[in-house]
């Protein structure tokens, strides 16, 4: 330990402000990797929020995307049950009470 206190001083140092000097320098290091690690754990809450967040939209979306998979169903059942309910129009167009799609006639 000696040695490599002895490279680390600088020519024109004295040997009674070492000790000093070295507290100074750990707590400054100290300090540095405090911050860092203060940034990290913050940057890995905002993470784990996010992927928090991130899988409730997607049980959000999925509970949406069934609901709208029923309605199609219901409303396509709907629609077969009330059969063929065309009107016609004008010579060449259909079209239904209860579909708003037109049906054109070829001649």
């Amino acid at each position: 330990m000696p040695g490599l206190v002895g490279s680390l001083i600088a020519e024109g140092q004295h040997v009674s402000e070492l000790p000093s000097f070295i507290w100074f320098q750990g707590i400054a290091l100290i300090a540095i990797l405090l911050q860092v690690m203060v940034l990290l754990e913050r940057f890995h809450m905002m993470l784990m929020q996010s992927l928090a967040d991130r899988t409730v939209a997607y049980h959000k979306l999925k509970a949406e995307m069934q609901e709208r998979r029923r309605l199609e169903h219901e409303v396509a059942r709907i629609t077969d049950a009330s059969g063929a309910d065309w009107e016609m129009k004008s010579t060449t167009a259909y079209v239904s009470r209860s579909r708003p799609r037109f049906c054109v006639q070829k001649r």
